[in-house]
């Protein structure tokens, strides 16, 4: 994918981009987001011809520097050729973030457990359906942030 095409596609509202990968590789691209672009920007990906990102193949979520760092991994089966594209969101208020569940129906599941392990609500779309997730009820936070504070009394930055 032609990085110029990207960024004029999506002037002004990607912070970073980042080309990597070996030679051959089809990693090519990061790129880097505010939240309240998300909707635009991956509906570019998806619905524009150009780029025609039609499959999602996971969703990730991490803690670092006191933001959460959400990651959509993309491809293109027409042209073969993937991209990720990252949101930081900070912790000192709510994560929230448009669902992706429109664009990709296979995200159901990814944002299901970032909602249960790491808090983040994805708005557009109905309450999730928790039923099949098998976990010991916790009082309070979410599991996979590094304040979490496990029974045993310990956090998981000791």
């Amino acid at each position: 994918m032609d990085s110029k095409k990207l960024k004029s596609a999506l002037q002004g509202i990607i912070e970073k981009d980042m080309v990597f990968g070996a030679p051959g590789s089809q990693w090519k691209h990061l790129i880097l987001i505010k939240a309240e672009n998300f909707t635009e920007v991956m509906g570019t990906l998806r619905q524009e011809e150009s780029f025609c990102f039609d499959h999602l193949e996971c969703i990730t979520c991490h803690e670092e520097e006191k933001k959460l760092v959400l990651s959509w991994f993309l491809e293109s089966t027409r042209d073969h050729e993937k991209m990720i594209v990252r949101v930081k969101m900070p912790l000192d208020k709510e994560c929230e973030i448009p669902t992706a569940l429109p664009l990709w129906p296979a995200a159901e599941g990814f944002e299901n457990e970032i909602e249960i392990l790491f808090g983040v609500a994805f708005s557009g779309r109905a309450k999730s359906n928790l039923s099949g997730v098998r976990f010991e009820p916790i009082v309070s936070g979410y599991p996979l942030r590094k304040n979490f504070i496990y029974p045993s009394g310990k956090d998981q930055s000791q």
